[in-house]
């Protein structure tokens, strides 16, 4: 009996190292996203500080015109089929 809860202790201390493993797998991921997240906001303010309002404009007329042009590749490639051809242009984004 008295391997039998010595067994069982060492289930359940696995089971919480697992767990703790787990959990701090899935908290590093978060950080990491968090300061993906933090980064692209502080470019974002920068960038809308620091770079004059035409440029702005051209650079996101540009962005259009590319993803426009994606657009049109992956709906021809997906013979008009809109589905498919967002799989398409995801992939190529």
């Amino acid at each position: 009996m008295n391997t039998d809860i010595k067994m069982a202790e060492e289930g359940i201390v696995q089971d919480i190292q697992e767990n703790l493993e787990k959990a701090k797998q899935e908290l590093s991921e978060y950080g990491e996203n968090l300061m993906r997240d933090l980064e692209l906001r502080a470019f974002a303010d920068l960038y809308g500080v620091l770079v004059p309002k035409e440029k702005r404009e051209e650079s996101a007329k540009a962005a259009r015109e590319i993803r426009d042009k994606f657009w049109n590749e992956a709906l021809k490639k997906a013979k008009g089929n809109r589905e498919k051809a967002f799989r398409i242009w995801a992939e190529l984004d």
